[in-house]
């Protein structure tokens, strides 16, 4: 384990003054795939701790989104198309994809909301809008949280601390009037949560410390945490029941997202 470990820092310490000769670990673009998985497995179950299933959300939301914007005409992104389907199938024929009707359409779609926000000619929902015009989906929505901050657990009040979150960046995935592209977050989630869909998309979703972040848990950190969790990993207690604080797994570590745990506010408070 401890070679394995070691093979993760770009240094050695006999030629580290020789660029040209320095071992580099994998992970900088010069991974030995021979035995790559045997040792992803020992460092993701026992130096993060994190579950397979995991992980493969993780890789797989950030493969998604790779995906959606290739697959996205240029030109449907930045001008103004007489039509979006034909260009659209021609594209995906240049990408050696076959031009479903229904994949055409999703990707219109994202296209012509793209586009909606650039031109400024749509106009985002907030939560105030939700409360006036949709009410009945902003109480069925409400009701499903069970009153609380979807990701955090936080107890909502409309008019204090309640704010609307698009699940898909409104910018793709627009008002949908049906309300499935709506949560109800907290501000502090809110906020954290930003315009990424998927925590592991960002650079919060990985264990990266700049010279000038601060020494305290990051708000983009402590939701990644709270998404990634989805519960506390003690009593497998979920937002709908309470509120969730997301701790430091190892006092001695840094505030980075693999050395977090979500608990619940009550046994929080009873440590």
């Amino acid at each position: 384990m401890q070679n394995i470990l070691k093979s993760l820092f770009a240094y050695d310490p006999l030629t580290r003054g020789l660029k040209s000769d320095a071992h580099f670990g994998f992970g900088l673009g010069v991974t030995d795939l021979s035995d790559f998985n045997e040792r992803l497995t020992l460092i993701t179950k026992y130096l993060l701790s994190l579950k397979e299933d995991d992980l493969i959300v993780e890789l797989g939301e950030q493969i998604r989104f790779r995906s959606i914007f290739l697959l996205l005409p240029n030109k449907c992104l930045y001008e103004e198309p007489n039509e979006d389907k034909p260009i659209i199938r021609e594209h995906l024929v240049s990408l050696g994809v076959l031009p479903d009707e229904d994949l055409i359409r999703a990707i219109k779609f994202f296209c012509v909301n793209f586009r909606a926000q650039r031109t400024k000619s749509a106009k985002k929902m907030g939560i105030s809008d939700v409360y006036i015009k949709s009410p009945h989906l902003f109480n069925s929505i409400l009701l499903k949280q069970k009153g609380r901050c979807k990701i955090c657990g936080e107890v909502l009040q409309y008019g204090h601390n309640m704010q609307l979150d698009h699940v898909l960046p409104w910018h793709l995935g627009d008002d949908p009037s049906d309300g499935s592209n709506w949560q109800f977050l907290c501000e502090v989630c809110n906020s954290g949560k930003g315009e990424f869909p998927y925590y592991s998309l960002t650079n919060y979703g990985f264990n990266s410390i700049r010279p000038n972040s601060e020494n305290r848990l990051m708000p983009q950190v402590r939701v990644a945490a709270l998404i990634r969790d989805g519960q506390c990993v003690r009593s497998s207690v979920k937002p709908t029941e309470s509120k969730l604080i997301v701790v430091k797994r190892i006092d001695s570590g840094c505030w980075v997202l693999d050395n977090t745990c979500c608990i619940s506010e009550n046994l929080y408070i009873s440590n």
